[in-house]
């Protein structure tokens, strides 16, 4: 296995023997090869990320070849428990979100571990943190393209992903903050996905928590649906103009945290919180559909579901038993020993 320096040179080497670089892009690789020195190169980490996109190399794929040729100690990995079932776009599966998922924390974790060993410091040291969500959200782009029907999309800037199968795209975005909601530059329609994960500061590893997807609304076919215009602002610390941004209204961002395929409740704590646009129904599959049921309701006892009583007692009777129990789906909660006529009022067979 290479070392991040000799990775990253190999790589130079062959965006430089390219015809199609730039000639200034050109003369800067040219001066990094003459050095091959790693701490130039980690300062100047960005910059070679968008040299590399004249070779239609994305950042994922520049990022997803690094970690291909290092080595790494054991990464964590996602836990299958914490996946749900909710609407995916056709042909995409939790399987393949759960390999994407994996894969792009082993990435990230391999180039760590060798910028620790050249330089004592994680690549989040080196890059703002709004550019380290866009690397994870770059790799994880890349890892989809590998290993589920969804390909990069290179006939234009939206969406991310497409299946070339039936036509259907994903947009892919990355934060570090769980139950967030989208941001997009163009406030597109159709599937959008956000992966959210924890970062440890010391290794820079990180770690997936909670994935949300849902198909959106675009803002030119609705104004102030599920996408809020907010203009082209000024960023505060590099006091360069930003490019105009849309945000999720709360409805948008409701239909993203109802699409929680994936929710990890020992580190996301906060999800039963999360709040939910009163105007948009809370669908059978989202973690929050038991909020449908008023406390007064009457429902099937838990005991015997042929005596109706208050929901309030019921709830807290099932905090008791297991409080993940709003996560499960119609089966799970058979499973648990809930019975099929109270099943159906916490979790329709549709769910």
């Amino acid at each position: 296995m290479k070392t991040l320096q000799a990775a990253i040179v190999e790589m130079l080497r062959e965006i430089y023997d390219r015809l199609d670089v730039q000639s200034k892009s050109r003369r800067q690789v040219e001066a990094w090869l003459v050095t091959e020195d790693l701490q130039d190169f980690i300062a100047a980490f960005e910059e070679i990320l968008v040299i590399a996109t004249e070779v239609e190399m994305t950042p994922g794929q520049f990022m997803t070849r690094l970690a291909l040729e290092m080595d790494t100690e054991p990464i964590p990995q996602v836990q299958p428990q914490f996946f749900r079932e909710v609407p995916l776009p056709p042909g995409l599966t939790g399987q393949h979100l759960q390999a994407a998922m994996d894969e792009t924390q082993s990435m990230i974790a391999r180039i760590n571990r060798s910028l620790c060993l050249g330089t004592a410091s994680p690549l989040i040291r080196f890059i703002q943190a709004n550019n380290f969500s866009g690397i994870v959200s770059n790799v994880l782009t890349d890892s989809l393209n590998r290993v589920s029907p969804y390909q990069h999309n290179h006939d234009q800037r939206f969406p991310d992903l497409k299946n070339p199968v039936n036509g259907v795209g994903v947009e892919v975005k990355a934060s570090n903050k769980p139950g967030k909601g989208g941001e997009s530059h163009n406030g597109h329609g159709g599937w959008h996905l956000v992966s959210c994960f924890d970062l440890d500061e010391e290794s820079g590893n990180i770690l997936f928590v909670h994935i949300e997807i849902a198909e959106l609304i675009g803002y030119v076919d609705e104004v102030e649906g599920d996408w809020h215009y907010c203009g082209s602002t000024m960023d505060a610390e590099t006091g360069s103009q930003r490019t105009e941004t849309y945000y999720t209204t709360g409805r948008g961002t409701s239909k993203l945290r109802d699409g929680s395929v994936y929710l990890d409740t020992d580190r996301v704590a906060n999800w039963q919180r999360w709040r939910h646009d009163k105007s948009y129904p809370i669908p059978p599959h989202s973690p929050l559909y038991f909020r449908h049921l008023d406390n007064r309701r009457k429902v099937p006892s838990l005991n015997d579901p042929e005596r109706l009583v208050l929901w309030s007692i019921v709830k807290n009777q099932l905090n008791v038993l297991d409080p993940l129990w709003p996560l499960y789906d119609r089966e799970r909660l058979l499973e648990m020993g809930v019975p099929v006529k109270l099943a159906d009022v916490i979790r329709p067979a549709t769910a």
